[in-house]
């Protein structure tokens, strides 16, 4: 269940909450944007200490997230797999497919700074994956990140110090 913190911004808990969301649908086998699944697994993990207005922003935010992905998925599966070098993408976890399908669409298509996307993807798989998950994830986004840094946003800016 996803709770309020202090330290978690909605962002943070959105991006929480698409990566629940991309993984159950993975390990279901389902690779499409379903509004029925979304409402019953948003409704299961969003705690109730947030506020009705933060979960709707959340819930928000992550379908916007979700859609996105959906709508990028072959360009997305395409370039993981490229930068994943000697293993395909169809044979990592899937948690790790989950946040790396989440980072790599907001490094793309989002004006999120890319050390912001990186940074969160890396607490993602520290939360819910195994431990050489983080670094392999920071190494495959860094790795993203450096081939779009000619977009004029950070890509490098604070990444060593993750």
């Amino acid at each position: 269940m996803i709770h309020h913190e202090s330290s978690l911004s909605l962002s943070s808990l959105a991006r929480d909450l698409a990566v629940i969301f991309l993984y159950k649908c993975e390990a279901r086998r389902i690779y499409f944007f379903s509004p029925t699944h979304f409402s019953q697994i948003s409704a299961a993990h969003l705690g109730a200490d947030l506020s009705s207005s933060h979960r709707r922003k959340v819930r928000s935010l992550a379908r916007h997230h979700v859609r996105q992905v959906y709508q990028h998925f072959a360009e997305l599966i395409r370039i993981l797999d490229r930068q994943s070098q000697n293993w395909s993408f169809a044979r990592l976890q899937a948690v790790d497919k989950a946040i790396l399908l989440l980072a790599a669409r907001e490094l793309m298509y989002e004006k999120t700074p890319k050390a912001v996307v990186i940074s969160e993807a890396i607490t993602l798989a520290r939360t819910y994956s195994t431990s050489q998950s983080s670094s392999f994830i920071h190494g495959i986004l860094g790795a993203i990140a450096a081939d779009h840094e000619d977009d004029g946003r950070d890509a490098q800016d604070g990444l060593s110090n993750l």
